[in-house]
């Protein structure tokens, strides 16, 4: 139940339903995650030039997700994601070929443009920190 508190914080604030409770099965993308932030640290800075992102959250607060919005693991998620990929259409487009089709068909592809989508608000839009968490979330390259 340590996360617990944050879980509630994004629920209420955003509206934003963890996948799963903050702590399960996350162990080791958050032990990688470290990995890398140390491994990249002579070229990348927190909240400098390095973030972590959260996708579903990006596209809460770009009215984009929610409950009625499921994108993965969902009888619609492909339409779902075709859906959210023409909304973004005035500041996302692809290349030629087939890179809408691969993130409409893999939710893991999917996450990687959203992603980048939200690397690209924070350094277009200046995303700052939610202000309840800027002690804590600083630390760790919360946006």
């Amino acid at each position: 139940y340590t996360q617990r508190a944050t879980e509630l914080y994004l629920r209420q604030q955003y509206g934003i339903e963890p996948r799963e409770a903050l702590g399960q099965g996350t162990g080791p993308l958050a032990a990688r995650a470290a990995h890398l932030s140390r491994t990249l640290s002579d070229k990348f800075t927190l909240n400098e030039n390095l973030i972590e992102v959260f996708p579903r959250a990006t596209l809460a607060l770009r009215g984009l997700g929610g409950e009625s919005r499921r994108y993965k693991r969902h009888l619609l998620e492909r339409q779902t994601r075709a859906q959210i990929l023409d909304a973004l259409a005035p500041v996302l487009s692809f290349a030629p070929g087939v890179w809408r089709e691969e993130c409409v068909q893999s939710d893991h592809a999917f996450d990687a443009v959203v992603c980048a989508y939200t690397a690209f608000l924070w350094a277009t839009e200046a995303w700052q920190l939610p202000s309840a968490f800027e002690a804590f979330a600083a630390r760790d390259g919360w946006i």
